[in-house]
């Protein structure tokens, strides 16, 4: 091989080296911004502080497929119903555990679209990172350029993928400045601070409120029939999660009903309704 040749081609490889290394600092800019992107979108804990290290450990130990996977289902969603229920607080030995989630809406043909563009994304990654050798040879002129013309191609669509991510993260910013006012509100103020449920907006209330509209007979309904249509309806409001043993100890604590007991035969039934306004 003529000495030019060998220059020649060197140059070429030293090109798509280049090339080759600028496009994995951009997946690795691109990896360490949707990492703080699903790892900020959710934030749980309790009344004594927030368990971020945790979730920021978990999100860590993912994959760009699994980071991917997560982003579109915890941050990213298709439009929203009209009615989504309040994630729901849970209180327990004194303490009041919760999880909040940060969600961005956007239409439902534009998410199809996302989707698959971020599933194509991924695959190009795994090819440039595993399969490019395999891909290109890099042993001649031909394979070179080929392998530029690739190279420059996928860095083109790195950055256009990262743009879109960085729009996505100053949402997320917006969004967690509005979680953030309703995070100092009096209600939530009083569920951290004090351990103080705000019931009359829990869902196990409106449940009871549903029930009791559905079952009342002169005003009142029997709370043993109220509790098995909303095991029924709702499996998943339990008193336990609102720290209460009993659903007589849910409609005290809430502070929104009225108790009556009832006798019936040799039993004694407990019967309920919402309280009238003052």
């Amino acid at each position: 091989m003529a000495p030019s040749h060998n220059v020649e081609l060197q140059a070429l490889q030293a090109a798509v080296q280049q090339r080759l290394g600028q496009c994995v600092l951009q997946l690795q800019a691109y990896e360490r911004l949707i990492k703080a992107i699903v790892a900020e979108c959710e934030v749980s804990g309790t009344s004594q502080g927030l368990d971020r290290d945790a979730r920021a450990a978990e999100v860590g130990r993912k994959t760009l497929g699994g980071l991917v996977s997560q982003l579109l289902g915890s941050f990213l969603t298709a439009e929203l119903p009209a009615s989504i229920p309040d994630p729901e607080p849970k209180a327990s030995d004194g303490r009041v555990s919760f999880r909040i989630k940060v969600k961005s809406a956007i239409p439902a043909a534009d998410f199809v679209r996302i989707e698959s563009d971020l599933k194509d994304f991924v695959c190009l990654r795994n090819e440039l990172i595993h399969h490019f050798l395999e891909r290109h040879d890099l042993s001649n002129r031909e394979g070179c350029m080929l392998a530029e013309d690739a190279l420059t191609a996928a860095h083109s669509r790195f950055e256009r993928h990262y743009e879109d991510l960085r729009q996505w993260a100053e949402d997320l910013v917006q969004l967690r400045h509005l979680t953030a006012e309703v995070m100092g509100s009096d209600v939530v103020r009083g569920l951290l601070v004090n351990c103080k449920l705000p019931w009359p907006r829990t869902e196990i209330v409106g449940a009871l409120r549903e029930a009791a509209a559905e079952l009342a007979v002169d005003g009142w309904a029997p709370v043993s029939e109220a509790s098995a249509l909303i095991s029924l309806r709702y499996p998943d409001q339990l008193p336990s999660n609102y720290g209460c043993r009993s659903w007589r100890q849910v409609l005290h604590e809430s502070g929104v009903f009225d108790l009556r007991y009832r006798e019936t035969g040799d039993r004694r039934a407990t019967w309920y309704r919402e309280k009238m306004p003052a």
